[in-house]
């Protein structure tokens, strides 16, 4: 056998990787029990106290039989095997974005009865075909509009600058498939940001191609409710004016001799603070010298400079107070834990601290303390310091006494992203209505060299200082973007442009508890099937059905390795999979052993019977596995949700079953053979078993004939008659 020590190499070095990506498991695992054990409450696990936990650990380091190797739990649950619904329990939802709604706003809703009829017959034939809703919608307008042109109904404010009203009806129609694709698209974005928000472990968030559709799977979520209000509610763009240091800095200077006080009456034994700063080590939220802020905002102050220089104090002295052990009684230890200097004028707040934050400053005395009109928000993109820790940038701005933003999305008509070639880097152009326009010229007018944040759903996606007034509505964004985040900045900004409303299609909720039942049976599936297997090998053939056991078992190990790195999600039909292809496994090794000892038979000596017996048995065990090869490609590329489950097990076992069928078992066997050791591949019991059987299939032919015959024809009038029995899968309920 050529390449033997290279084979040798490859299975250690696959396996040594398969046995660290399963090892997140395992740790995982620890995680969730020492959870489960923190939640137990009268003999049972409560969800809300068992995920709290989880919460509060999701961002330290694991500890693995008291050591720590250097991983969060979020690092190890990305890491580690992932569960389908099937087995983990959780939410399966399909939503569906209106395209009739994006035509109808295209449209600036036309009340031409064509259009309108137009519109259902489109709904109507999409429903019942799936196909492209603007080539459905054309088709119809085609039986409707007597000659009329898209244009003229598609030709208005919002086409502007793409669609004139002698526009042919190909321009409008690659100009409405556009649009609709980008708003499909968005709100795939907006969903995406919003289940990252909701913080589930593993999502599964796509778009099906050629649908107006997106699929969310959402393991281990317990709250459907709460699933259907995040999904299908209106995501909230803003425009919101900024608090600059020096406006707020005796507010500041006020929180932080409020704490102070605190802090001598908990040294003093009189009554304590809340527990702010539980778990919170200080050294680990100071971000170094050479950590690059956010936003480095200085030049954009407004106000006198000694008042710039009194923020600019305390904000330092604050973060400073936290690196030292000995806090000086100048600034509270409290803030200068929780609160983390990223440049000289902005603090930042560590992920895991953003709720200790929050309590703090939504605490009566300390609301008293700001402006009616003052309110904080974080930046949705961290900062990655010096240590690892998630850095988020803390802003303040500025609401109404009623909560609103002066300047809200929905006057947003266009954004895109661009390439400044002067100033060399990307930014995003936006435009907007006249209305929209006339708001934020007065905004920008009394916000010159003073920021504006960009706001969706309460994160801060880019909070630029205003240069001039900005008069007609078209402004453009900076913030050292590179090309990704330009575009998802423009998408972010265009949600504003058409709200149109998505709704749920489709829902499926799996309980935990019946995932646990479907993790115990297929686990006990695979028991039953590989112990009856393994016994079976060993008593038929002997010390080489070890050999085949070992192979089998090795298969295994590598199927469940090799799904971390790629990717896959084991369910309950990948389980079958994997059954299946232990199966075929040890059909590969019984068509070896079977040629092995019709080579014995003959006379060979045993290095050859082996060396031909492999040859001779390949060829028949690689037609075999490339033609299910082939049908499980086709169930991967044309299925979905189960099926996909199914044969990405399926085919990670037959490349896995073909390695160590074909090639570990021979290196195990030729490695007895030079050391002396006799491969046996029967026992006494069935040496002659099977040997001398002899009956003439081919003579019986006709009588083969009759029989197929009629089961065929009572199949197709069963079919005929009865029809098929579709499962909810394909026909809903």
């Amino acid at each position: 056998m050529r390449n033997k020590t290279a084979l040798i190499v490859l299975t250690s070095i696959v396996s040594l990787l398969c046995l660290y990506y399963l090892s997140f498991t395992f740790i995982g695992r620890g995680v969730e029990k020492d959870a489960e054990a923190f939640a137990m409450e009268n003999g049972k696990v409560n969800p809300q106290k068992k995920q709290a936990y989880l919460d509060s650990v999701w961002t330290e380091p694991v500890s693995v039989l008291g050591i720590k190797p250097g991983f969060t739990y979020k690092q190890v649950k990305e890491q580690e095997v992932k569960l389908g619904l099937d087995l983990q329990g959780g939410m399966n939802v399909t939503m569906e974005v209106n395209a009739a709604e994006i035509m109808n706003v295209l449209a600036n809703n036309s009340p031409n009865p064509a259009f309108r009829k137009s519109l259902a017959e489109a709904s109507k034939d999409q429903a019942e075909t799936r196909r492209n809703y603007v080539d459905a919608f054309y088709d119809a307008w085609k039986r409707n509009a007597g000659g009329q042109t898209l244009a003229s109904i598609f030709s208005n404010r919002l086409s502007r600058g793409s669609i004139k009203f002698n526009s042919t009806d190909p321009e409008v129609l690659k100009y409405l498939n556009a649009e609709v694709d980008e708003t499909i698209s968005r709100s795939f974005e907006i969903l995406r940001t919003r289940i990252d928000k909701f913080g589930v472990t593993q999502p599964n968030i796509q778009r099906l191609q050629g649908t107006n559709r997106i699929l969310v799977e959402l393991p281990g979520i317990d709250d459907p409710e709460r699933v259907r209000k995040l999904l299908q509610g209106t995501a909230k763009l803003e425009f919101l004016e900024v608090f600059e240091p020096n406006e707020i800095s005796a507010s500041l200077q006020g929180l932080n001799d409020f704490l102070l006080k605190e802090e001598a009456l908990q040294k003093d034994g009189g009554k304590t603070l809340t527990d702010l700063t539980t778990g919170v080590t200080p050294d680990s939220a100071i971000l170094q010298n050479d950590a690059t802020p956010i936003d480095t905002t200085a030049s954009a102050l407004g106000g006198d400079s000694a008042a710039k220089d009194t923020a600019k104090d305390a904000l330092g002295g604050i973060a400073d107070s936290a690196k030292s052990d000995t806090n000086s009684s100048k600034y509270s230890a409290t803030l200068g834990k929780l609160l983390v200097a990223v440049s000289q004028t902005e603090f930042g707040v560590n992920v895991r601290d953003t709720s200790k934050v929050n309590r703090l400053f939504s605490r009566r005395e300390v609301r008293s303390l700001f402006p009616p009109t003052f309110n904080t928000a974080y930046s949705v993109k961290p900062i990655i310091d010096t240590k690892g820790a998630e850095i988020l940038t803390m802003y303040f701005v500025k609401r109404s006494r009623d909560g609103r933003a002066p300047l809200e999305g929905d006057v947003i008509t266009d954004a895109k992203a661009d390439y400044d070639q002067i100033q060399g880097q990307y930014e995003v152009s936006m435009r907007m209505s006249s209305e929209g326009a006339t708001k934020w010229r007065r905004l920008t007018a009394a916000n010159i060299k003073r920021r504006v944040a960009i706001v969706l759903d309460n994160k801060v996606y880019s909070a630029p200082t205003v240069q001039n007034e900005i008069p007609n509505g078209n402004s453009s964004i900076t913030g050292n973007f590179n090309v990704e985040e330009a575009k998802d900045l423009a998408t972010i900004l265009k949600a504003g442009k058409m709200p149109v409303p998505t709704r749920i299609v489709e829902e499926a909720v799996v309980g935990p508890t019946l995932g646990a039942e479907s993790i115990s049976q297929g686990i006990i599936s695979i028991l039953i099937g590989f112990v009856t297997i393994l016994l079976f090998m060993w008593a038929y053939y002997s010390n080489s059905g070890v050999v085949a056991n070992i192979a089998v078992l090795l298969n295994v190990f590598l199927i469940l390795g090799i799904l971390v790195p790629v990717g896959a999600v084991l369910t309950l039909p990948g389980i079958a999979g994997i059954v299946l292809t232990i199966g075929m496994a040890v059909d590969a090794n019984v068509l070896i052993n079977e040629r092995i000892k019709d080579e014995l038979e003959e006379g060979q000596p045993m290095e050859q019977a082996v060396k031909n017996g492999y040859e001779s048995a390949s060829i028949s065990i690689w037609d075999a596995n490339l033609t299910t090869a082939i049908a499980g490609v086709a169930l991967l590329f044309f299925g979905s949700g189960s099926v996909q489950g199914f044969a990405t097990t399926l085919l990670i076992g037959i490349a896995t079953s073909l390695f160590t069928s074909i090639y570990i078992t021979r290196i195990i066997t030729e490695w007895q053979i030079k050391r002396g050791m006799t491969p046996k591949f029967f026992t006494a019991a069935t040496k002659t078993l099977f040997r001398k059987l002899n009956y003439d299939f081919v003579a019986k032919r006709k009588i083969a004939y009759v029989i197929s015959s009629v089961i065929i024809l009572g199949g197709i009038i069963s079919l005929a008659t009865n029809g098929l029995n579709y499962g909810v899968d394909f026909k809903g309920g």
